[in-house]
C-alpha cells in the first residue's frame, strides 16, 4: 500500500496469514510482519519475518532503529461475567482476568486475586494499586454503563505503568461498535466514550508525568511507561 506523509511518499506491508497467537491473547506472537518502507529502506518493522518483509518490500536494509516501543494497546473483550486477555508489564508476559459478578469485581494475574472491589453500586468507578510481579501497576475501572444501565453498553478497565502512551482514533467496526454502545449508556455526555473518558481523565491526574505523546515528550517514549486499555461488552 502506498501512503503520503508530509510530502514524503511510504509503502505500508504486512502478512498475518500465519500469525500465531498466545492463549487468551489479541495480539500476535509469531509467524507475521507489519513493515513501513521508504526508499527502499524498512524504517519500521514488527514482527518475526524479517526476511519475507525484505523481499517482497524490495527493501534493501531494515533500519537498526525500526525496533517500535510499545506505548499503550486498546482491546475490546467478550463475555459474560469473565473476560480473559495477555499482556506485557516491564517485559514480563502476563495473563489478564476480570470477573464481575454480583455486585463484585475481582481481577486476576496469572491466576491470583490481586484486587477485590465489593459494592459496585457505590463504587462502579475507581482505581487501585495492585502488584504484578514485583512491579506497581496502576488499575483503573469504570462500569457506570453496567451498573446504571442496567447490564447494557460497556466496562472500561485500565493498567497503567509510568506514563502510559497515546491513543489513536477509532474507526471502521470499532467506532460503530463505540456509536452502539451509546444507545445503552444513561449518560447524557456527547462523548463518543463517556466511561473511557473518564478513566483517562483520571490517569491524567494520578501519573506524575500526565499522559503525553511519543511526539511531545522523549521522556515518556523512553521511560518504560505502557497502558493497557480494555472495553469489555457482554455477549449475547
Amino acid at each position: 500500500m502506498n501512503l503520503n506523509h508530509h510530502h514524503y511518499r511510504i509503502k505500508l506491508f504486512w502478512d498475518f496469514n500465519c500469525a500465531k497467537f498466545a492463549r487468551n491473547s489479541a495480539e500476535p506472537k509469531s509467524c507475521f510482519y507489519l513493515a513501513i518502507s521508504h526508499n527502499a529502506c524498512i524504517e519500521f518493522f514488527l514482527g518475526d519475518l524479517e526476511d519475507t518483509a525484505l523481499r517482497r518490500s524490495s527493501a534493501t536494509v531494515i533500519s537498526p532503529s525500526s525496533e517500535p516501543t510499545l506505548l499503550s494497546r486498546r482491546e475490546h473483550v467478550f463475555g459474560q461475567r469473565h473476560y480473559m486477555t495477555r499482556a506485557q508489564f516491564l517485559g514480563s508476559d502476563h495473563e489478564i482476568g476480570i470477573e464481575c459478578a454480583g455486585g463484585t469485581l475481582r481481577v486476576k494475574v496469572d491466576g491470583e486475586v490481586g484486587l477485590v472491589v465489593k459494592r459496585l453500586v457505590w463504587k462502579f468507578r475507581g482505581n487501585e494499586r495492585i502488584i504484578v510481579g514485583n512491579s506497581a501497576i496502576e488499575f483503573y475501572w469504570d462500569l457506570f454503563d453496567w451498573v446504571a444501565g442496567g447490564g447494557g453498553g460497556h466496562g472500561v478497565f485500565m493498567f497503567q505503568v509510568g506514563d502510559g502512551g497515546v491513543w489513536p482514533e477509532m474507526v471502521g467496526m470499532e467506532k460503530r461498535l463505540m456509536k452502539k454502545s451509546l444507545s445503552f449508556s444513561p449518560s447524557m455526555s456527547s462523548s463518543p466514550s463517556p466511561s473511557c473518558s473518564s478513566v483517562l481523565q483520571w490517569a491524567d491526574g494520578s501519573s506524575d508525568g500526565g499522559r503525553t505523546s511519543c511526539a511531545s515528550s522523549t521522556k515518556s517514549c523512553g521511560s518504560g511507561g505502557f497502558s493497557l486499555l480494555l472495553f469489555a461488552w457482554k455477549s449475547s
